[in-house]
């Protein structure tokens, strides 16, 4: 009897200490530390499993970020495969993929560096600084897609997530410390994990917020106050910044903008799990797995001192079933009404095209559409969207929070080379929005081996079907003979010294596809070239010119999804151009002794050329680039070999041979194609190889008049190979190369390059 009493009484104290274990609170304080933070996910996969409870959760910057993944109803497995995986290293770096650019609103690429808004104040013009280095655009729209449904379920309020949250970030209007607790929880989260100068500030009700960590890292004070539960557990991944030295700028930010705070709990309620990620760098989102294993290793580490100091349980399967039941609830994300904000009656007209306002409700990914096809417009700068759900209709009603692009940006670039191919960039663009987008752009090259200049208009018309009017007016000149390819001495003279193309163009693009498009158009125009038929000639000697003057009527279609401007390692490109050329040469011979008389001759010829490439993902860092080109034209000879070439279809699959003249690679008819092996260290430095073939189906020959022929069918190909390291930085790539060219003299070629080398379009090429 009495073994039977003291049985009964160990059960119920046992059940009472439960029952008082799982009635007691407690709070979890993540802190900021960009990707360092991404450990507390590991921190919390670790307490879910060993059954520690989670009921309230506050966190700053990327605490922010996952403490608010967490409470919106993320499993912790969850959270690590959407921040393991490619697409979330693009978010936080803001590299929108090429698929998402709709192609159709794309310029031509330029080898732009750096760009600036220009402002126009009591008429004068200020060039206006970058408010951040990395875009934040899909971020942005990320956020609303998997935050807004737990926000409806909800109903604004962070205390009925499914585990109640708040975030700091900093109002740099005030100059103070703001607490989010209801309203949108992904702009909340938005404005908390604001990095100054690195991402875009956040503006909401004319405030303007950075990141919470300029005032409060590590939010335990918020979460006692709000919540004030029983115990308290911290998940530290950052430090105070230490002294500053003179020459480190990271160091000089974070103490200027991140203040010091208190990383200490109650020594009798609180337990701090502090992860030392000192080798891990800000922005490091590659290592996202290493980070968070740690993140799991290092709280595991602590479990037995942990579970001692803090004895509420809550069994794993429990917190699933509740995390279940409050997901089973979330709302569909599906929008009905939506407003646009941030712009003028007519501009929203225009807006509204693309929106296609008129049905009574769309999907995520139908607006996840529309959403980047306005931002590839040069009018827009960002749009930031809201989503308020409206439980009377079920769906979600849109806000877009639209700000235009300034009216005048000014553009710098170019290429910095250890040969004398560097070359200077500069452009200026006006921007106007209104019932159709406008843009008017001019821009120059300078440098030794290419100088050019370009004015622009375009036109788009948000009909059905879309389309755009473009005109332009190019200027290009390339002098080989100066353009020396050699840091330390001259290259060996080419056989001639400049070649100019200058014409004008009217071009109507019609969108084919999300990423492709239709053009037609004409160019008309002359080219000019100045050239030698011998190698060897003396300083008295006269060139020889070629004029022609020329009218082309073309058809062309182009799709592109390349990662990059230059040295690419996913996506693809295919264009196809259909031309029809007719114009009149006019050869002034010089002091040669083959071809003594002036010659005038009409030409007329069509031609057909298309180009391929194509990235695989062969495994998680190697890719391999496939590329093939193919040219047929019915062109007839110029008066001798050389004017032949300089007006012939050329392969230049390298960007350093865009620089020289190749005459092993030029032909009328041609198939040509390569492999482009990329060894991805990471999101931004490659390395890479690549080896070409070129096969002419008659080989453009010289004869000894110094007129042209062509050889035997298929009896001649040559090959091409580069290798070459790039670090693809914010501003543009850099590389050191090794490239091998079959070419008389010299066939290695060894270079730096910082930035891009990049040229004006053509009339006849």
């Amino acid at each position: 009897m009495k073994r039977g009493k003291l049985f009964i009484l160990v059960v119920f104290l046992l059940l009472h200490t439960l029952a008082s274990g799982q009635d007691q609170k407690v709070g979890l304080v993540l802190s900021g530390g960009g990707a360092k933070g991404l450990a507390h996910i590991g921190v919390i996969k670790a307490l879910e499993e060993n059954d520690v409870a989670i009921d309230y959760v506050a966190g700053t910057s990327m605490g922010a970020i996952i403490g608010g993944l967490y409470a919106a109803g993320y499993s912790p497995e969850e959270m690590e495969e959407l921040t393991t995986s490619s697409r979330f290293v693009r978010w936080a770096n803001g590299i929108v993929p090429e698929k998402y650019i709709y192609h159709f609103k794309k310029n031509d690429q330029y080898p732009s560096l750096f760009t600036f808004n220009i402002e126009v104040e009591d008429s004068v013009p200020r060039a206006k600084l970058p408010s951040s280095l990395v875009s934040t655009h899909l971020m942005d729209f990320h956020f609303l897609r998997y935050m807004a449904p737990a926000n409806a379920r909800a109903n604004n309020d962070f205390d009925r997530l499914f585990v109640p949250f708040r975030c700091v970030a900093t109002d740099i209007t005030h100059n103070k410390e703001v607490v989010f607790k209801e309203g949108s929880l992904a702009r909340a989260i938005r404005a908390s994990m604001t990095f100054p100068f690195y991402y875009r500030p956040l503006e909401s009700d004319s405030i303007v917020y950075f990141d919470g960590g300029m005032k409060n890292n590590f939010p335990a004070d918020v979460v006692q106050k709000d919540f004030n539960p029983d115990y308290l557990i911290g998940s530290k991944t950052a430090k105070n910044a230490p002294r500053p030295e003179t020459d480190d700028i990271l160091l000089q930010v974070q103490n200027v903008f991140l203040g010091n705070t208190d990383y200490q709990l109650p020594d009798s309620t609180g337990y701090l799990i502090d992860i030392n990620m000192d080798s891990t760098n800000l922005f490091n989102f590659q290592r996202a797995q290493q980070i968070i294993d740690k993140g799991y290793r290092t709280t595991l580490r602590n479990l037995d001192s942990l579970m001692q100091k803090i004895p509420a349980r809550r069994p794993k399967e429990v917190v699933q079933q509740r995390r279940d039941d409050f997901r089973e609830k979330l709302p569909k994300l599906r929008f009905g009404a939506t407003r646009i904000k941030g712009v003028e009656t007519s501009q929203k007209n225009y807006i509204k095209r693309y929106l296609n306002t008129s049905r009574q409700s769309f999907k995520i990914e139908e607006f996840k559409n529309n959403y980047f096809k306005l931002l590839s417009d040069d009018n827009i700068s960002t749009i930031y969207p809201v989503a308020q759900y409206d439980s009377t209709s079920g769906y979600f009603n849109l806000t877009l929070n639209i700000d235009q692009e300034s009216r005048f940006q000014t553009s710098i670039g170019g290429n910095i080379s250890s040969s004398s191919i560097n070359q200077g960039f500069g452009m200026v663009r006006y921007n106007h929005l209104g019932q159709y987008s406008k843009r008017l752009l001019a821009n120059v090259y300078y440098g030794r081996l290419y100088s050019s200049a370009k004015l622009e208009g375009r036109i788009d018309f948000p009909y059905s079907p879309e389309f755009y009017l473009r005109s332009a007016f190019v200027l290009n000149r390339w002098d080989y003979f100066s353009g020396s390819n050699e840091p330390f001495f001259e290259d060996v003279r080419p056989a001639y010294l400049i070649y100019s193309d200058h014409f004008f163009k009217g071009e109507i693009g019609l969108p084919s596809s999300y990423n492709g498009i239709f053009k037609t158009g004409i160019n008309l125009g002359n080219t000019t070239s100045e050239y030698y038929l011998e190698d060897k000639f003396r300083k008295s000697d006269t060139a020889e010119i070629t004029d022609f003057n020329y009218l082309s009527a073309f058809i062309a279609y182009d799709m592109n999804t390349l990662n990059y401007r230059q040295y690419p390692s996913e996506g693809n490109m295919f264009q196809a151009k259909l031309s029809y050329v007719r114009g009149k040469e006019e050869y002034t011979p010089g002091s040669n002794t083959y071809q003594t008389t002036r010659a005038t001759n009409q030409h007329s010829w069509f031609n057909f050329h298309f180009q391929y490439e194509t990235y695989l993902d062969v495994s998680k860092r190697f890719n391999l680039g496939l590329q093939m080109q193919g040219n047929y034209s019915n062109r007839e000879f110029f008066s001798n070999y050389y004017a032949t070439l300089l007006h012939a279809s050329n392969y230049n699959p390298i960007p350093h041979s865009k620089t020289l003249y190749l005459p092993n690679y030029i032909s009328n008819h041609y198939l040509a194609g390569g492999i482009k092996p990329v060894l991805e260290f990471n999101e931004k430095f490659q390395l890479r190889a690549s080896g070409h073939l070129f096969y002419p189906y008659k080989k453009i020959m010289e004869q000894p008049d110094k007129s042209a022929a062509y050889g035997q069918r298929l009896s001649h190909y040559h090959t091409m190979y580069s290798g070459s390291v790039v670090y693809h930085t914010v501003f543009g790539p850099a590389s050191l190369t090794v490239n091998y060219y079959e070419k008389r003299n010299k066939n290695f070629y060894f270079l730096f390059n910082f930035g891009f080398i990049l040229f004006n379009e053509q009339g006849i090429k």
